[in-house]
This record gives C-alpha cells, structure tokens and sequence, in this order.
C-alpha cells in the first residue's frame, strides 16, 4: 500500500469522532463562534500545508498530515468551547 493511504485512513479516523463534536457546537446556534473556530482551524490548516510543501518541500505524505492538524484542532476548540459552558446561556 501507499504510505499516504494509512495517513488518511488514520486522519479519517479522528475525523468521525472531531466532525461530532464540532456539530455540538454548531447546534449550540452560535454562528459566530463556529465562524471563528473553523476560520483559525483553515488558517492553521493552510499554514501548515504551505510550510510542509513549499518551505520545507517534504513528501506528499507530510503534507496530508494536514488533516491531522485540522481535525485534532477543531475538535480542541470544539470540546474546549462545549466545555466553558457560556452556550448554555445564549438567548436566541
């Protein structure tokens, strides 16, 4: 097999359960906040595929280690912002 198919497959992996918990957020009704989480996530997301590819012009499966940094970083954000508890006290 391809190295760069046991990257995605494993990415893939993070992703079911990080897509679950950024959902909690989004049902939470706070658009503004699931803005800014998913605006610094692709920023982060960018960043690093940028330095892999272009700076430090490693492999292709480096790059897809990209993924990792997205999903493990939403769901942080996701399960940091689920945590603090100020959802529960947003007016509609």
């Amino acid at each position: 097999m391809v190295p760069s198919y046991y990257i995605i497959l494993g990415a893939l992996a993070i992703f079911s359960v990080m897509s679950i918990l950024f959902s909690g957020v989004l049902g939470t009704a706070n658009t503004r906040t699931t803005f800014l989480i998913e605006a610094f996530t692709l920023m982060a997301y960018l960043g690093y595929t940028w330095f892999v590819a272009v700076k430090l012009k490693l492999h292709v499966e480096w790059v897809w280690g990209a993924e990792y940094v997205y999903f493990l970083l939403i769901g942080i954000l996701s399960i940091v912002y689920l945590k603090k508890g100020s959802w529960r006290h947003k007016q509609i």
